[in-house]
């Protein structure tokens, strides 16, 4: 079930961005131990162009995850960075940039695969003030 929480943060910022992958019942984390695989995409959402080359980017569950399935992971400025000026023209101050989590985690003998998003919205600060 996709997360989606939007979250506010500056152009050229860094940000963390963090949720709780939990079991069927929904309130049993799932340890780091028991996530095979992580794949991070960060695409600006209305053209779906991929940013900053984060496009099924594997990253280690170990560092990710702790043992309570708590998921921790910081996008850099670049990854903040506004993909399109033009879009200003509107006055709309913001764009949406959309980080996926493409996740395979094993339970007992079942492999389970999971998709968490989260949507950052970036503020172009040239036209917001």
């Amino acid at each position: 079930m996709p997360v989606k929480p939007k979250q506010k943060v500056n152009e050229n910022s860094s940000c963390k961005l963090e949720f709780q992958l939990v079991d069927w019942d929904g309130v049993t984390g799932i340890p780091n131990t028991s996530i095979d695989q992580c794949l991070f995409t960060l695409k600006d959402q209305l053209s779906g162009t991929v940013i900053n080359s984060n496009s099924a980017t594997a990253l280690a569950p170990l560092t990710v995850f702790d043992v309570s399935g708590n998921f921790s992971y910081v996008l850099s400025s670049a990854d903040n960075a506004i993909q399109n000026e033009d879009r200003w023209l509107d006055n709309d101050y913001e764009e949406v940039h959309v980080a996926t989590f493409d996740i395979t985690a094993t339970s007992g003998s079942d492999t389970v695969y999971l998709t968490e998003e989260i949507w950052v919205i970036v503020i172009n600060l040239k036209y917001s003030g």
